[in-house]
């Protein structure tokens, strides 16, 4: 019998987090999760992504080996949280990570969680040159105007990083994968706030899928990523959408679906 793997995973008290820690148990596998809040479904250490020492804390506090990597936990946009938004999703999680990779094995894997909303990386790298090396959000806020940005956009800029500093960090010497993976809309306790914030690109994708996502199937992508069975996939944003990437692109290149 295979040896348990042990895979911490951020976030995994609710929502598509939940739903890896649930998986990943029923594969017999080691879960820690850190999270603000508190789970009795495996070992949990506290963690506040908005707090440096939070974050030192609870690596300190973890056993090793450790295997796996998985960032689930992330705030959705709301009015007026757009520092928040950079902090917790972007600054606190990319601190997170950097502060486990010298804990991690050898053959590890990291996939953080990002969004379609970060699709558009490529057309925003003047911006995120500028602010993929700032440390704190204030030094951010201050170069890229935080406060005049909308909570939407301070979403899609925090998913954003997240998809392109994951692929810089791919090539790394030790040979530890890091993938994104990126859903549509899925059910959890933020879609409200989603769709308020969204709400014309929640239009838009409705019209090209029949439904929304479950936690459980976006959870199934990050599974596989995290787990050997994946072991040459390397620097992905696995797109999780029920095929709206790629309807958008046929439309966009003014290619017809085949029927």
């Amino acid at each position: 019998m295979t040896k348990a793997r042990h895979y911490v995973v951020t976030g995994g008290t609710h929502g598509i987090g939940q739903a890896v820690v649930a998986q990943l148990l029923a594969q017999q596998q080691q879960v820690t999760v850190l999270d603000r809040e508190q789970t009795e479904e495996a070992p949990w250490i506290a963690l506040n992504l908005a707090d440096s020492e939070s974050i030192r804390s609870a690596v300190a506090a973890l056993k090793t080996p450790i295997h796996g990597l998985i960032n689930c936990a992330g705030i959705a946009p709301s009015d007026g949280n757009q520092r928040a938004v950079l902090d917790i999703n972007w600054l606190g999680t990319r601190t997170l990570t950097e502060t486990m990779l010298p804990h991690l094995t050898d053959d590890a894997a990291v996939v953080t969680l990002a969004s379609r909303a970060g699709d558009g990386w490529s057309a925003h790298c003047d911006e995120i040159r500028m602010v993929l090396p700032e440390q704190d959000i204030a030094s951010l806020a201050r170069r890229i105007g935080l406060d005049d940005l909308t909570p939407a956009r301070a979403y899609e800029l925090s998913k954003e990083l997240l998809i392109v500093w994951t692929m810089q960090l791919a090539g790394n010497s030790r040979g530890i994968r890091l993938n994104t993976v990126s859903p549509s809309s899925v059910e959890t306790r933020l879609t409200p706030a989603f769709k308020a914030a969204f709400q014309h690109r929640q239009t838009q994708n409705r019209s090209l899928v029949s439904r929304v996502a479950t936690t459980a199937e976006v959870a199934a992508a990050v599974c596989f990523l995290i787990g050997p069975s994946a072991s040459w996939i390397n620097g992905v944003d696995l797109k999780v959408d029920g095929g709206v990437t790629a309807k958008r692109l046929l439309d966009q290149w003014d290619l017809a679906p085949q029927p």
